[in-house]
């Protein structure tokens, strides 16, 4: 359909959300929103290390110079939806888990450090097709089986097995009796994802994503809707997950500056942080963030 804003014209199309990133690589669209899980599936290649792109505001960053590609990230959609657990609205923020059935055979404390484990003693592991590129990026002596799901995979196979999954609310998890291990391998969400080269060329698409007021990585509201859905996650699973980050380690490191997630702005060249950009500034703003972060969480 087309929707006026302001004074434009705007032509919306729904696609699934794997074609969004594979249009804009086409050539075929302005913009789209896409979540960084799908986004990654389709654009791993343009990369330098996917493996480095934990967080969607490193993911302009890490963009290989010698694979040129327009497509950029302008920011996050601010996309919700109503959590009975919380009894509001919380972004759709989602992380992809190691997830496991229950075992009394100690744990290593990181989801990484199992991961590292299985990859030496070739235990498998459980993924959905569309996501084994992202895992063996990261992990590449793993032994990955696809499947269609990967919870009732993990459940039918015998202990040691495990699965790498996305989760939102844990409400599948827990209604099956599995657990999660640790920080999640990268954290996804809606995001604007924009045809740069368009938007340079083209007022009307610039005055339309300025219109649409792509949320920051660090932005004050995001860090609300990230404590919020932390504490979600948190209370629906309970014991069931297994060495939980800390909050403010979940969102972000100081070596996660250092590879690319620092504040940038619509008015910055490519939507992308120089390597010595700001980034002095970037880590006092970590950690401004921590003790905000912290705020809200306990405040909610």
């Amino acid at each position: 359909m087309e929707w006026t804003v302001g004074d434009l014209c705007v032509r919306v199309e729904g696609e699934e959300p794997h074609n969004g990133s594979s249009l804009i690589k086409l050539d075929e669209v302005d913009c789209a929103v896409v979540g960084l899980d799908e986004l990654l599936t389709m654009t791993q290649y343009y990369l330098q290390n996917p493996k480095l792109v934990t967080k969607w505001g490193m993911y302009n960053y890490q963009l290989d110079p010698d694979k040129p590609t327009d497509i950029r990230i302008a920011g996050s959609a601010k996309l919700t939806r109503y959590n009975a657990l919380l009894e509001c609205d919380v972004q759709d923020m989602v992380g992809f888990f190691l997830i496991s059935k229950p075992s009394s055979k100690p744990e290593p404390s990181a989801a990484s450090d199992l991961l590292s484990h299985l990859s030496k003693h070739g235990r498998r592991v459980f993924v959905k097709g569309r996501y084994i590129g992202i895992v063996n990026a990261a992990y590449p002596h793993l032994k990955l089986i696809s499947v269609e799901d990967v919870e009732d995979a993990v459940i039918a196979a015998e202990v040691g097995c495990v699965g790498l999954e996305i989760v939102q609310t844990g409400n599948t998890l827990k209604r099956k009796g599995l657990i999660l291990h640790g920080s999640p391998l990268f954290l996804s969400e809606s995001v604007y994802v924009v045809d740069y080269s368009r938007y340079l060329t083209k007022p009307s698409l610039q005055k339309f994503i300025k219109s649409l007021k792509p949320m920051g990585y660090f932005d004050e509201e995001r860090l609300k809707q990230f404590a919020l859905w932390y504490l979600a996650l948190e209370t629906n699973l309970g014991d069931a997950w297994k060495h939980k980050p800390s909050i403010t380690e979940l969102f972000c490191n100081t070596q996660d500056s250092k590879n690319g997630l620092r504040p940038y702005r619509l008015q910055t060249r490519y939507w992308k942080p120089h390597d010595v950009y700001k980034q002095d500034k970037a880590i006092a703003l970590v950690k401004e963030s921590f003790i905000k972060l912290q705020a809200y969480y306990h405040k909610t």
